[in-house]
């Protein structure tokens, strides 16, 4: 009973095992369908577009309600600073953008 029992035990953690090492293969550290890499430093984050573009439009929102638009022309880096207008930093929380 017990020989059963282990055989049933070492047969499901070979099939998770497999399971895991099926989907890690399905993930690519380079994805060659990115249209932007995104990169950041403390105060501001900038987006290397890959695709052309002859203008483009950043529409950035806080969360606090505010929302940004900014367009960039061709060949600029969209780049968003984390400082207002005002010279005050922006509120710290999760921003979304399109």
């Amino acid at each position: 009973m017990k020989k059963m029992n282990s055989l049933h035990a070492m047969l499901c953690m070979v099939f998770v095992v497999a399971c895991l090492h099926i989907s890690a293969l399905g993930q690519s550290a380079e994805d060659r369908n990115n249209l932007a890499a995104i990169r950041s430093n403390g105060s501001s984050v900038r987006w290397d577009v890959s695709a052309s573009y002859s203008s483009l439009t950043m529409t950035v929102s806080a969360p606090d309600g505010r929302v940004f638009r900014k367009e960039f022309k061709a060949g600029t880096s969209p780049e968003f600073t984390l400082i207002d207008n005002k010279g005050e930093r922006l509120p710290d929380g999760q921003y979304t953008y399109e």
